[in-house]
């Protein structure tokens, strides 16, 4: 494509001079290439990341390697492998749906990045777990092999003292899916959506409404109504 000659198409369909029609270009016209996976993925767009949460979210740039939301961030992009033009969407629409309730901001975080999936929560769980083995590599390579050699139960508590010792752990995404492990009772598998549908317990119901946008009467609906509040920014 002739990028120059297709600019010059809508300025002159559009009446836009070289400029505008450069920016209304870039509205529609986007490319996202997939490369290879690397070892260092997750820092790909560190610098951008960062650039939003102190430019949009007004987060000041030196405390940022302690903020929990900037890490849960470079998780879920690490997951989700979002071009920088969908990570700037998304931080602006978390900054205009984000309630001033970190707890509850960490979910619609979470649900944002993974706004198409079929469930919520195993997808949150393994971006969490594997940014926490790329944190281990990262800050403490003599570490990994008891890390690779744990069990998945193990990992879970393992990944749980990661986050504490490096961030405040009662407003992460971390401490809420470790209390909901912990509700559960399941010690051999991940976290995952359709638990809700098999298990009515009273416990479970009283730790998600705590977690809820809204009112909560039936567990297998929080992430119902996660997707539908991200969706319409109103509360159903």
């Amino acid at each position: 494509m002739d990028k120059t000659q297709f600019s010059k198409v809508v300025c002159h369909n559009y009446g836009y001079d070289e400029k505008l029609g450069e920016e209304y270009l870039d509205k529609f016209v986007d490319f996202t290439i997939k490369l290879k996976s690397t070892l260092n993925e997750p820092d790909f767009y560190e610098e951008v990341i960062k650039y939003l949460f102190v430019s949009v979210l007004g987060y000041k740039y030196e405390v940022l390697e302690s903020n929990n939301f900037y890490h849960e961030c470079r998780a879920y992009n690490q997951a989700t492998g979002y071009s920088k033009r969908e990570i700037i969407n998304l931080i602006h629409r978390f900054s205009l749906l984000k309630i001033g309730d970190d707890k509850k901001d960490s979910l619609i975080l979470a649900t944002l990045f993974f706004k198409n999936s079929k469930d919520l929560f195993k997808d949150i769980f393994l971006a969490i777990h594997n940014y926490t083995d790329f944190m281990i590599r990262k800050s403490n390579s003599t570490f990994e092999d008891a890390w690779h050699k744990t069990d998945r139960e193990q990992r879970t508590n393992i990944m749980l003292n990661v986050w504490s010792d490096s961030f405040e752990i009662s407003s992460s995404i971390v401490n809420f899916l470790n209390l909901v492990k912990q509700n559960i009772g399941d010690r051999d598998s991940f976290i995952s959506s359709p638990i809700f549908t098999q298990k009515v317990d009273q416990r479970i119901l009283s730790l998600l409404r705590s977690y809820s946008i809204n009112s909560l009467y039936q567990s297998n609906q929080f992430d119902l109504k996660w997707f539908q509040y991200v969706e319409s920014g109103i509360g159903h």
